[in-house]
């Protein structure tokens, strides 16, 4: 048993301090923390500009609502309007709003409701009325706190939560202010 320990310990010795300048995991020890170490502060560095300089992307131009007519089967008036129309409420963060969609030259509005919109009319044959809620950067906590209470207004039939989303309250404590 002494003789075992010994042996153990006489490979780790020669792992640790090998005859080859220093000692082969010695060596590899070294150049770990060193490269941790630059790691590191490459990182920090780099989180401390992006977060002095970050700039959040615009929202989409353009309107929260909007219908996508897909209806064929020919049916007017009232009749058209009666079954043929489905309603669609698009909650959620800066995907619902279309952050990023203002760069092109045409935007009517945000584009993941619109074409959401546009699938579903197509694939139930029917006109779909699509109604964008969003809050751009909003976690779970400000989507329950803030689009919930929103959705149900528009629910029940409330323009204003529509009309601009979350957008109408930043503009009215805007308006207010001046």
């Amino acid at each position: 048993s002494i003789d075992r320990s010994r042996a153990r310990r006489s490979r780790v010795r020669r792992l640790w301090a090998s005859p080859m300048r220093g000692g082969f995991v010695r060596r590899g020890c070294a150049y770990a923390a060193v490269a941790t170490t630059v790691t590191t502060v490459t990182t920090a560095a780099q989180a401390g500009v992006l977060t002095a300089t970050y700039v959040t992307a615009p929202e989409a131009n353009g309107p929260r609502f909007g219908l996508e007519c897909r209806s064929t089967t020919g049916a007017t008036g009232a009749d058209a309007d009666a079954g043929r129309r489905r309603v669609v409420f698009v909650a959620g963060d800066s995907t619902v709003c279309g952050v990023g969609c203002a760069t092109s030259d045409r935007c009517d509005g945000p584009t993941l409701p619109r074409r959401l919109a546009r699938a579903l009319g197509e694939a139930l044959d029917v006109d779909v009325e699509w109604r964008a809620l969003g809050y751009t950067g909003a976690d779970v906590r400000a989507l329950r706190a803030k689009l919930l209470p929103a959705l149900r207004e528009a629910m029940r039939g409330g323009e204003d939560a529509v009309d601009g989303g979350m957008a109408s309250a930043s503009a009215s404590s805007s308006s207010s202010s001046s």
